[in-house]
């Protein structure tokens, strides 16, 4: 039988013989919450089993669930659409007994909503049927400036924000599928979007602007200035008008990456108490507001764990949320600390899809499989993935689906039951649950992208060298690592794509698309980050002033047609707010070709 389901059930057990699925229960399977069960389906109750665990007996003519919740019963049948989608034979699936539990109760998919893409409503909703289908069940829309808080109308005006009506549609649209929406705000850290303003210019703790720890200077503060009583007001207005759209009951306030604090107004402050200290102080008076307002909170846990003589007086119902998203992140280290402290957490891994074009999949299963391990060694409450949009969120959002893949068997399973995963189990479920693609060339094309930074085998943070190469003329994060890249060479990046291209005509149809166009941005995304690499590497170094007149020309042709390309895409996704950032950055080659 076909066992390629995602995330894998613990155990398996065949039986002879096939079950031919009725109409009635095909039906039903579009609603696995089964108001009303049909008449093909035994329900059983199973007291001795938990919560989230089922038993399911598929025989000829029957088909049996066993266990003690309505959650449980919904997982079966979760894992029941799976089979089916997965069939070779439409209709029938063989006959088998699953028993089967996860690892983590909690098990969450973070989407960045606010740098810079706002995903349409239609398109979310898609992803979410998706996500509910490789068992999580919890959901974060991470935000910025990206809900239409009332008077505060200049900060998303042109973001294409999502209303408080839209928050409580989707608020529903989970629960009527078995998964929460959290609510998430940072509230500390990441506050540029709205420092920048002039109304907001008083809250800022850099007023002139700062350089970040890798030398890159922002104009504008990312960081609320924790010292003064109108930090604190703002904060509680946008509490006050985003969490009553949630039924539910925890709220992560972010407060990850506050840059820029203690070199402003905060100075004689930190030099007093500590930096730790400060944050920690309105760390907790945020805590304070949110649960006021009846919600357990999550934080970000990368402030405080640079202090862990100050991680015990954490308040205990705080959940620590351990991000890291490189394979060699120290989860062992980190997560010991909070589990020394006594705080629930969850460990959060990453999808790897940003700075990268196409994705980083052997970094994504490392980092994925190891945040897995030191979660269940250490004690997580919960287990997390994050896809994020970090500079203008050029990735496709199909470029995801590989990273939310593994860590829903992360999360439901464990490191351990990665370890026996195949390659070609991914890439099937790609093809079954993705493209709908019965010949699988279009998860072969995502598959080879999604390696194609490894031709350039120099390791860099969080990216890969044909994002930083396009990203250079306005975030030259990695530029003192280019000769280094340039002596490496670009491998087979070029025969990889053309190899790609010849893929993608072969394919006739995919269930979406979307996910056609989305296949054939990336493409063309790795097509321009590898020739600019080439010719800037054919200079001798990294030097665009040495780049031949006609080649310039043809450069920016090329790249005029490729933001075309990127503004048809970007809109069958997602709203029209941010685009025009977005592109801006993807475009920032043109000035300088044109100089």
């Amino acid at each position: 039988m076909d066992k390629n389901i995602i995330p894998r059930p613990s155990k398996i057990t065949e039986i002879e013989g096939s079950y031919t699925v009725p109409a009635g229960l095909m039906d039903a399977l579009k609603d696995p919450l089964l108001k009303v069960i049909p008449e093909d389906l035994i329900v059983q109750p199973d007291g001795e089993l938990s919560l989230e665990a089922y038993v399911l007996t598929i025989e000829q003519k029957t088909v049996t669930i066993r266990s003690s919740s309505q959650r449980g019963r919904y997982n079966a049948l979760l894992t029941l659409t799976q089979l089916v989608l997965s069939s070779q034979e439409e209709g029938k699936i063989h006959c088998c007994t699953i028993e089967d539990e996860p690892l983590f109760l909690n098990r969450a998919v973070m989407l960045d909503v606010s740098r810079d893409r706002v995903y349409k409503m239609d398109y979310l909703k898609q992803m979410i049927r998706r996500f509910v289908l490789l068992k999580y069940n919890q959901i974060q829309l991470y935000t910025e400036h990206t809900f239409a808080y009332k008077g505060h109308e200049e900060v998303w005006r042109d973001a294409s924000p999502f209303t408080p009506s839209e928050i409580r549609e989707l608020d529903l649209y989970c629960l009527d599928r078995g998964m929460e929406l959290v609510p998430n705000q940072n509230s500390f850290g990441h506050m540029e979007r709205w420092l920048k303003h002039s109304k907001y210019h008083s809250l800022a703790e850099t007023a002139q602007g700062f350089t970040d720890s890798w030398g890159v200077f922002h104009p504008v503060s990312t960081t609320l200035y924790p010292g003064c009583d109108e930090s604190l007001e703002l904060v509680k207005d946008l509490y006050d008008q985003l969490l009553p759209c949630f039924s539910s009951r925890q709220f992560n306030i972010g407060c990850d990456e506050t840059f820029d604090l203690g070199l402003g107004r905060s100075q004689d402050l930190v030099k007093e108490k500590g930096e730790g200290r400060v944050y920690l102080d309105f760390l907790i008076k945020l805590t304070n507001e949110a649960t006021s307002r009846g919600f357990t909170v999550q934080f970000w846990a990368d402030i405080v764990l640079n202090y862990p003589e100050l991680v015990p007086e954490i308040p205990e119902d705080l959940i620590a949320v351990n991000w890291g998203y490189e394979r060699d992140h120290p989860f062992e280290k980190e997560t010991g600390v909070l589990k020394d402290a006594g705080l629930d957490f969850y460990v959060c891994t990453g999808t790897s899809s940003w700075h990268s074009l196409a994705g980083r999949w052997e970094n994504a299963l490392e980092n994925i499989r190891n945040g897995a391990y030191w979660a269940e060694e250490n004690g997580a409450l919960g287990y997390m993935v994050t896809d994020w949009g970090d500079n203008g969120h050029w990735q496709q959002p199909l470029v995801s689906w590989p990273g939310f893949l593994m860590a829903s068997q992360a999360a439901w399973g464990g490191a351990s039951s990665m370890e026996e995963m195949e390659e070609s189990t991914w890439t099937s479920a790609l093809s079954t649950f993705l493209f709908r693609d019965s010949s699988g060339r279009s998860a072969r094309v995502l598959r080879k992208l999604a390696s194609l930074y490894l031709e350039n085998p120099v390791s860099l943070h969080n990216g890969s060298l044909f994002n930083y190469l396009l990203m250079d003329p306005f975030y030259p994060f990695v530029r003192d690592q280019y000769e280094k890249c340039r002596c490496a060479g670009l491998g087979r990046a070029g025969e990889i794509l053309d190899e790609c291209s010849r893929l993608l005509s072969d394919v006739e149809s995919t269930g979406s698309v979307i996910f056609r166009e989305e296949l054939e941005m990336t493409l063309s995304l790795c097509r321009m980050g590898v020739r600019l690499s080439t010719i800037l590497f054919d200079t001798g170094g990294v030097d665009w002033e040495k780049i031949p007149a006609e080649e310039r020309m043809s450069l920016n042709k090329q790249l005029t047609a490729l933001g075309h390309q990127f503004s048809r895409s970007w809109a069958l996704s997602s709203r029209p707010g941010g685009l025009d950032d977005s592109l801006i950055k993807l475009l920032s080659w043109k000035e300088r070709l044109s100089s």
